[in-house]
């Protein structure tokens, strides 16, 4: 699914990834699995932005690794750049991988405690043999400055820099191989308001720079300034996607509804009416049918017997059998 006309530069195609259940007997030999993405289909063109939203635990971070291949997809089509990545191995893969980076959630965690600022971003300039030794100084502090460090942190540890800087250092890090794709997983969310507004202002720079976005959060009023895309996932499935105005403004899906209904009162929430929604079942044993039924106030009996397709034309496309209408509320 894609709501851009433009050749993709980032493609995944019905993505899988699954994992065993702890404690599970194996039945012919295999253990029971939970499909964390189960056939999530995406795409972004170059200098585009698409959005991931969902709740804690719908696969959105899943998603960015198995897409980027840190972890290993058990099925699916990925394409960077027109190229087959998943069948790229070794010194191939890895000259691949410069063009497409991930910034961590817990900056404090991806960054190496050990090493100075300055040789985070060393790391991979010499891996990749991005510049000359005798240029490298002058390139770590060309880095540092297009993320609003001062170079002068080069001697400083991770645990010396405020959370917003370290933010910084990792979205520095991640520039350092000059790529074409940034997927950022939560980039803002365990930093304060004030700091927040300061990281999406670089971000926001960087995308008019030319470079192209995956934005994974669950606070909709991050995702609605910087995407032209939304996708909206549901127990590992993408249940509504389109572009971020008529996602935003028009939702189809009640889980969609009931997500913007949460948020407080901005500019993002518009034109629908609330939609109560309850608790996440439990993926190890997901319900019958659409596995959001049992939270949703208007779900009819087909809901409970059969799993809706991803269907629609690609402004529109949502997987509910009674979609909203598109002032967002139910149709009578």
């Amino acid at each position: 699914m894609t709501t851009n006309s433009e050749a993709p530069l980032f493609e995944v195609t019905r993505l899988v990834k699954r994992f065993p259940l702890a404690g599970t007997a194996r039945i012919l030999g295999r253990r029971r699995e939970m499909a964390a993405v189960d056939g999530v289909s995406f795409s972004v063109a170059s200098g585009g932005a698409l959005g991931i939203v969902g709740e804690s635990g719908c696969g959105k971070s899943t998603l960015a690794r198995a897409a980027l291949r840190l972890i290993e997809p058990d099925e699916g089509a990925i394409r960077l750049g027109g190229e087959d990545f998943r069948a790229l191995r070794g010194a191939d893969l890895r000259v691949a991988r410069r063009r497409a980076q991930l910034v961590f959630q817990d900056s404090g965690a991806a960054l190496d405690a050990r090493m100075r600022v300055g040789e985070q971003l060393r790391e991979p300039i010499r891996a990749h043999g991005l510049v000359e030794r005798k240029n490298e100084a002058n390139h770590i502090a060309e880095q540092l400055e297009r993320v609003g460090l001062a170079p002068s942190l080069v001697d400083r540890y991770p645990h010396q820099l405020s959370g917003g800087q370290r933010q910084r250092l990792a979205i520095a890090r991640a520039l350092v191989t000059e790529p074409e794709l940034l997927v950022l997983d939560e980039p803002v969310s365990s930093l304060d308001v004030s700091v927040q507004a300061r990281i999406l202002a670089l971000l926001a720079s960087l995308r008019r720079g030319g470079i192209a976005m995956v934005l994974i959060s669950h606070d909709l009023t991050v995702v609605d300034q910087l995407v032209d895309d939304v996708a909206v996932m549901y127990f590992g499935r993408v249940i509504e996607y389109g572009p971020r105005s008529r996602v935003f403004q028009s939702p189809r899906h009640p889980y969609t509804a009931g997500l913007l209904a949460a948020v407080p009162a901005s500019e993002v929430v518009r034109g629908f009416a609330e939609v109560p929604v309850g608790e996440v079942p439990s993926p190890i044993t997901p319900p019958a049918g659409c596995p959001f039924h049992p939270r949703c106030p208007i779900a009819v009996d087909l809901c409970r017997r059969v799993r809706p397709a991803l269907e629609g034309p690609k402004d529109l496309a949502v997987a509910c059998h009674a979609p909203l209408d598109m002032a967002g509320r139910p149709k009578s």
